[in-house]
Parts: C-alpha cells; sequence; structure tokens
C-alpha cells in the first residue's frame, strides 16, 4: 500500500504591501503570482510564477531565536509559517495541498541584505540552504489558486510524474547566466564605443541601442520569471522608437507570432562526447595574442548584421571576466570560433560559427567538445547550449554531442510602430495586480 502523506500545519499566513516583516492575517487567496495583498520590496529578485509563495518552519524560527538571534514569524519574509516540516529537505516537484490551493516545491529562497533585521550579527546566510541545508525557507509555485487559513492541514504529496518542476528551475538558473553573458556583451560594446543604455537590476535586464540595431542589443531579459515587467518593457521601446526582443512564456498579445523558437540544452561537462576535428586543424582556447584574430573570424562574420561593429564588439569580449574565446586554427588561420561563458559553476557555449569553407568536417562539434572540456577545468557542474529549430544541422550536432533537450523556448519581437498600444493594453490587463510601478533607470 502506498505510505500515508506527511502532513504538517500552517502556523501563520503572511502577507505585507513590500518589505518585511510580512504581518499575520486569518487567511489569503494564493494566485498563480503570490498572496492577495502581499509584495515585495525587492520585486526583481523574488516573486514571480516559480516563487510565488515563500514557506518557513516555525522550528527553525525558534532554534534560531535560542541562538539570540530577534527573528519571528514573518520577519524574513515568509508566506506560510508552517510546523511538522522540514521544509528545506522537501524535493523540487514536491506538492503541497494546503486548504483550498496545491502548492509545488521548487526552489531554496536565498537570503538577502533585506532580512538582516532578524539576526543578531546581521547575517542572513544563517537561513542559506548553502551553509545550514536542513533551515532554509523554499519557494513554491501554484498548481491550483485557492484560500489558505492559519491552522490549515498541509499534506505532502509526491512529484507528479508529468511535472516540469525541475526543468523549469533548471531554465531559470540558465537564464541568469544568459543575463550575465548578454550584459557583459552591452559593456563590451559600450566599451568599444557604441552608445547603448543598459539596465541590469536583479534579474532583469535591458539593452538599447540606436549605433547598434537588431536583437543582440536591444532585447530585455528575466521577462519569463517577471512577466509583469512586460508593460513597462513595451513602454520604454515605443518611447526609445526601436524594436524590442524578448522571451515569454506565451503569446504576449493576441495574434503574436514567436520570431523563433529556440531549444535549450543541457549535459554535464564530462557527458560531452570527445570530437577530434579533421586533420589539420587545432581546436583550443584562444591565447591572449589570437584574441584579435577569434575576434575578426568566424564568429564575427556569422553575425551579419552589424559586421563592421562586430570584431570591434568582440575584441573586448574576448578580455572580459569568465569569457572564454575558443579557436580552430588550419595552418595558423582561424577557420572556426566560439565562446564559453561561466558563471555560478555553469557554463553557456555560445558564439559557435565556422567558415563557410570549412563546414561539415566536424568543426563545428569539435568547438562544442572543446568548451565543455575548459567548463570542466574551470570548475562548471552543468553546461548548456541552443540553437533554433531551423538550424537542423546544429540541433543535429548538439544532439550528437550528448546534450538533452531540457526546454523550448519561443522569441517575440515587440515593433512599436507595428504593434503599438494596443498590445501593451493587452499586456497591462494580462498582470492587472501585479504590474510594478516603474522600470529601473539604466546603469552607467
Amino acid at each position: 500500500m502506498p505510505a500515508e502523506p506527511r502532513v504538517g500545519r500552517v502556523v501563520r499566513v503572511n502577507v505585507s504591501p513590500g518589505g518585511v516583516p510580512k504581518l499575520p492575517v486569518r487567511e489569503a487567496c494564493v494566485r498563480r503570482m503570490g498572496l492577495d495583498g502581499d509584495r515585495h520590496r525587492g520585486d526583481r529578485v523574488h516573486g514571480g510564477p516559480l516563487r510565488a509563495v515563500c514557506l518557513l518552519g516555525i522550528e527553525v524560527i525558534e532554534a534560531l531565536r535560542a541562538e539570540g538571534h530577534p527573528i519571528v514569524p514573518g520577519s524574513v519574509g515568509e508566506n506560510l509559517t508552517t510546523e511538522g516540516l522540514v521544509i528545506s529537505d522537501l524535493a523540487t516537484g514536491t506538492r503541497l495541498a494546503i486548504g483550498d490551493a496545491l502548492l509545488e516545491v521548487t526552489s531554496p529562497s536565498m537570503p538577502c541584505d533585506n532580512i538582516v533585521g532578524s539576526f543578531s550579527d546581521r547575517k542572513s546566510g544563517r537561513i542559506s540552504i548553502l551553509t545550514h541545508p536542513h533551515e532554509s525557507r523554499m519557494y513554491a509555485r501554484v498548481l491550483r489558486e485557492g484560500v489558505v487559513r492559519t491552522g490549515d492541514e498541509i499534506r505532502v504529496l509526491a512529484p507528479d510524474p508529468s511535472s516540469d518542476a525541475i526543468a523549469q528551475v533548471e531554465l531559470f538558473r540558465l537564464e541568469a547566466l544568459e543575463r550575465f553573458a548578454h550584459v557583459s556583451l552591452w559593456r563590451a560594446a559600450r566599451a568599444a564605443g557604441f552608445g547603448i543604455d543598459i539596465v541590469d537590476d536583479g534579474e532583469l535586464a535591458i539593452g538599447s541601442s540606436a549605433d547598434l540595431p537588431g536583437r543582440p542589443f536591444n532585447v530585455a531579459l528575466g521577462l519569463r520569471p517577471l512577466p509583469s515587467y512586460l508593460p513597462l518593457v513595451l513602454e520604454r521601446s515605443v518611447a526609445a522608437g526601436r524594436p524590442v526582443w524578448f522571451r515569454f512564456p506565451s503569446p504576449p498579445w493576441p495574434g503574436a507570432e514567436p520570431l523563433e523558437r529556440l531549444v535549450v540544452h543541457t549535459a554535464e561537462p564530462a557527458a560531452v562526447s570527445d570530437a577530434e576535428p579533421p586533420a589539420g586543424v587545432e581546436v583550443r582556447e584562444a591565447g591572449p595574442d589570437e584574441s584579435e584574430a577569434w575576434a575578426n573570424g568566424p564568429t564575427a562574420r556569422h553575425a551579419s548584421a552589424l559586421e563592421d561593429a562586430w570584431p570591434a564588439i568582440l575584441r573586448h569580449v574576448a578580455g572580459a571576466n569568465a569569457h572564454h574565446p575558443v579557436v580552430a586554427l588550419a595552418d595558423g588561420e582561424v577557420v572556426g570560433g566560439a565562446l564559453l561563458v561561466t558563471r555560478g559553476r555553469t557554463g553557456l557555449l555560445t558564439c559557435g560559427a565556422v567558415a563557410p569553407e570549412w563546414r561539415g568536417r566536424g568543426i563545428h562539434r569539435a568547438l562544442i567538445a572543446a568548451r565543455a572540456r575548459q567548463a570542466a577545468e574551470v570548475g562548471c557542474e552543468l553546461v548548456a547550449i541552443e540553437a533554433s529549430t531551423d538550424n537542423v544541422a546544429s540541433l543535429a550536432n548538439i544532439r550528437r554531442s550528448g546534450f538533452a533537450e531540457l526546454a523550448r523556448c519561443e522569441v517575440y519581437e515587440f515593433d512599436p510602430e507595428h504593434d503599438g498600444r494596443a498590445a501593451i493594453a493587452h499586456a497591462r490587463a494580462a498582470v492587472a495586480g501585479w504590474e510594478p510601478d516603474q522600470l529601473p533607470q539604466p546603469v552607467g
């Protein structure tokens, strides 16, 4: 017979108009984006569909109080203070039936400076899962909306085998690396003398450039976990008079068609199959004296738009922290190039290109293998690579290299001259009640 589900209890339901402490209410309706009446002070690092509800056990609070910390229920921002469960021991995908709602555990809630007042030494890392794995807050998404009340039973249910929770959390991790890579590219463009406005705030990043029209430099990242910012991003596009490209989990307005569909693949570095380049070709990380050749090589020529700008930009990319250019050399000539960007023990394989006359000889796979080896050497536990569904050859090389498909993402373009105010009005209606007041300002 199946085991009886574990059972806990809701000690307190906590909400606030922003920041901490969150204060007790008798009950609240839990919706896809969070509890009614609850907001966040740092809404670009909290909230969103994957982090709609934050939970922490009263047992952790009592243990910390015994250590002398001034923590109380709600003071570190949890929405539900629980009893009878070790919340941080619950695996991603675990379901929690609470009142009328059904939640699904997604990820740990990493501590931030907003909650330092709950600790006698003002070190919020005391509840980090990295250092105290059994005393962390946890996030959950909402599978079924409903009312939760103080005193409600919490029934712990096994993960649904069809759940995509693990994939969504992994994709969330990769999006942080994508933002880092794009912001680095934008800063390289600025260093190369091109004008570009850069917003880099929490999990939201926006680049906007009149000097560099096109997707790489006019794009918003972070809208999948922070969909409520979409109307403001579109308004910004209208004000600038320039299109903006972005990924979104669903059509952002009626009739919107994706510009591109991307397939995201991941693998452990050791699982990526080795691949030797053809005879006479050497594939390896570019040395300092080869950065110029890499910047002027196939990677720049592959990005045909702004062809004159790319070499100048890539020269600065090659020298950026955590960026590892890789070259394929034949008789000293760069016939292929690629880039590995690393952060948080994760590597992104990007910018792969091979000179037309050298294609079909296995250089692409050799570039993939070389970057996976380099990722392992710098301590990465995961590598990721993506390709358009239209690029059949790249998809085949990626799969033969040992990568598994993680997710598919759709890229949309908003053109203020074509899509305009009707699209913005629809976006506003879709996020009614959760729209933030303003975008962060560009940074220097």
